[in-house]
């Protein structure tokens, strides 16, 4: 049975195909697919999102977009462009705002129908808002506008009285496809384009209301008023451009003046004022002849205001600008003055007094550059001079001296001048050497008063009295490059000097007094004579020096109570019974602040200070078959020699011996060691 079956419904396609069309609910299709009844296309859902966009699915033909999470109109995007032209896509819109697809808008509530060939067409349109019920003679319209791309007949007959509601057009924007116009009554808010002639009839035309106004322009038509009541001779004519204000170019012609309105300010000489009342261009605004301020001057004030006349004027009344408030209590006014009298231009204000500020922008006042008070003062920088001039701030004089005095002349050297001899050496001035703000020619601040300079500090007062470099460096006498805190290039008179250019030797220990160098720390010592039979024995020594520390000793000699020896020394100071001595320390140190001292044992000096001269010990003899040395001297190693020493033999001896420094309480530090001979004068410079 199922073969059966098989082989019939076979035996049917074959013979439906065989014809080349399909058919659904016949036998006999007429066309490629022929469905005899009703067939669905089921529809696609798709909903707007966040961002005012949905897409169309591929391979649907019906799609409902919703409102989802769109805000406002939904940009629809195009499916993946069909294989073959001729695809059909019908599109409703049931969201709550308009659609785009392509380039046309979906009204909300509407269903458009696209075809695609070579690009998404639109096959009808719709902007929704309503529809038309009816159409028929004398029944009016009903259900909102006709919204068309194409054309709305109208019978030959015209449109009557009876097919309009109101019997009257409204709003109605007419074409230019009319022969003519005749207009009745009850016309209001109508514009009409075309080429033809208007008429107004006479009959029942009480009034036309213009809305936004009558424009009449182009073509060869004109507008025909019957039974006219302006006389043709009183007809005004002429040219225009949108918001300038007119003027009679002749008796009966107008045209452009220099006056440009745009609604929010008005312009002269230019059409974009930028503020409410804008010239451009400049020129002048003349007063007429007169002998007050009321006649020759521009007054600006506020509105019903009266002008402040002034009653004394300086010189011949000329023109002047003057700016006053309301109150008649501040003014302002600048005026040039007449050329013929003495009187200069001059800028008068009343009230507290005349500020001038730069710099000024939105928000905020600018920076204070003149001031003038009531009392006559005059400030820069500052609104409160307390002077005839206050200035807040520095002052630059330019490149030429300030002057005090009426015979100043100026000079090229900048500074300030009370009297001039001499350009620049012999002037009565303080001014700025010549040089660069950079080294080694730095500029320097000059003082030159030929008749003499006084430098009073007075001394009435706890702080009275003259500072010279407080932070420190040099002052120089006589010297234009002083090296010291005061150097004097010439000889210096006082009755005393404290302190400076002194040196003190220091007994027992090391170490100085404040505000004084060592220069030296030693022991004591000093230069021997002695027989080479009793080398040891110690013989005559001159007078005690304080012998350096930093030589190392060549030969040392002491006393031992164990093993003998003849050799003592020791520095001994006076208890404070003053009936005994001590023994202290053989220490010794030379002080100095300035000045010069003697080195001995050394010939170089201390850190500042320069050898005068170098040399040896020695001193003045006395003898009488033995050599005794009466002082311990530094001789000068390029002293001329009298007599070699090596006329007196072997047996003369002599060296520079500084006391030995030990430890304990024997006699082993009481010894004496040689030291080299040499010495050196040092001297601070």
């Amino acid at each position: 049975m199922k073969k059966i079956c098989l082989l019939s419904f076979s035996i049917l396609l074959s013979g439906i195909i065989t014809a080349q069309n399909v058919g659904i609910g016949t036998t006999s299709p007429g066309t490629k697919l022929d469905v005899n009844g009703a067939f669905t296309v089921r529809e696609a859902v798709i909903a707007g999102s966040v961002g005012n966009a949905a897409t169309v699915p591929n391979n649907v033909s019906v799609v409902k977009l919703t409102t989802g999470a769109a805000t406002a109109t939904i940009a629809l995007t195009a499916p993946t462009t069909p294989a073959n032209d001729g695809a059909l896509l019908i599109v409703y819109n049931a969201s709550s705002y308009a659609a785009t697809f392509t380039t046309t808008t979906i009204a909300s509530g509407s269903a458009l129908e696209f075809i695609y060939s070579g690009g998404w067409v639109p096959t009808s349109s719709s902007s929704g808002g309503g529809g038309v019920s009816s159409v028929a003679t004398g029944a009016g319209l009903a259900g909102g506008p006709i919204t068309t791309t194409g054309t709305i007949s109208i019978p030959a007959s015209g449109v009557t009285n009876t097919m309009l509601a109101n019997s009257t057009i409204s709003g109605v924007a007419l074409g230019s496809n009319l022969n003519a116009l005749t207009i009745g009554s009850g016309l209001s808010g109508t514009s009409y384009n075309g080429s033809s002639a208007v008429t107004i009839a006479n009959t029942g035309v009480t009034s036309i209301t213009a809305g936004s106004g009558i424009n009449v322009s182009g073509g060869t038509g004109g507008v025909t008023i019957s039974n006219s009541a302006i006389p043709a001779a009183n007809t005004i004519t002429g040219p225009g451009t949108t918001n300038y204000v007119s003027k009679f170019t002749s008796a009966n012609t107008i045209g452009n003046s220099l006056m440009y309105d745009n609604g929010s300010a008005v312009g002269v000489n230019t059409t974009s004022p930028a503020a409410l009342w804008h010239v451009a261009g400049g020129g002048a605004i003349l007063g007429t002849a007169g002998s007050s301020g009321n006649t020759r001057t521009l007054t600006l004030l506020n509105n019903s205001a009266a002008q402040l006349n002034y009653t004394t004027y300086p010189g011949a009344w000329t023109s002047a600008l003057q700016i006053q408030d309301n109150t008649n209590n501040r003014f302002l006014w600048i005026s040039p003055l007449d050329n013929g009298s003495t009187y200069n231009s001059r800028i008068m204000a009343a009230g507290t007094g005349l500020d001038i500020y730069t710099n000024g922008a939105t928000g905020s006042n600018g920076t204070l550059g003149f001031s003038q008070n009531t009392s006559g003062n005059v400030g820069i920088g500052t609104s409160s001079p307390g002077q005839k001039l206050t200035v807040a701030g520095n002052v630059d004089v330019g490149l030429n001296y300030y002057g005090f005095g009426g015979d100043v002349t100026q000079s090229s050297t900048a500074g300030i001048c009370w009297h001039t001899i001499g350009s620049p050496v012999g002037n009565y001035a303080i001014y700025r050497t010549s040089g660069a703000w950079t080294s080694p020619n730095y500029q320097q601040l000059e003082v030159d008063w030929p008749t003499g300079i006084i430098i009073n500090g007075g001394s009435a007062y706890a702080k009275s009295g003259t500072i010279l470099q407080p932070s420190g460096g040099n002052v120089g006498i006589g010297t234009a490059s002083p090296a010291y805190p005061l150097d004097v290039n010439g000889i210096v008179r006082a009755p005393e000097f404290i302190g400076a250019g002194q040196c003190y030797e220091k007994w027992g220990s090391w170490g100085c007094a404040s505000g004084y160098n060592e220069v030296l720390d030693g022991r004591p010592g000093g230069q021997e004579s002695y027989e080479s039979n009793s080398n040891n024995s110690g013989d005559g020594m001159a007078n005690l020096v304080c012998v350096s520390s930093a030589p190392t000793a060549t030969t040392s000699w002491g006393y031992s109570s164990t093993s003998g020896g003849t050799y003592r020394n020791r520095l001994m100071r006076a208890t404070a019974a003053a009936n005994s001595m001590d023994r202290v320390q053989p220490r010794c140190a030379i002080c100095c602040k300035g000045g010069c001292y003697t080195a001995f044992g050394v010939n170089t000096c201390s850190t500042g200070y320069t050898a005068m001269y170098t040399g040896r010990t020695g001193g003045v003899e006395s003898y009488t078959g033995g050599q005794y040395q009466q002082k311990t001297l530094c001789i000068d190693v390029s002293a001329t020699v009298e007599e070699a020493t090596t006329s007196y033999g072997t047996t003369y001896n002599t060296r520079l011996m500084r006391h030995r420094e030990g430890s304990g309480t024997n006699y082993d530090n009481n010894g004496m060691e040689q030291i080299p001979n040499i010495c050196a004068v040092c001297c601070r410079q």
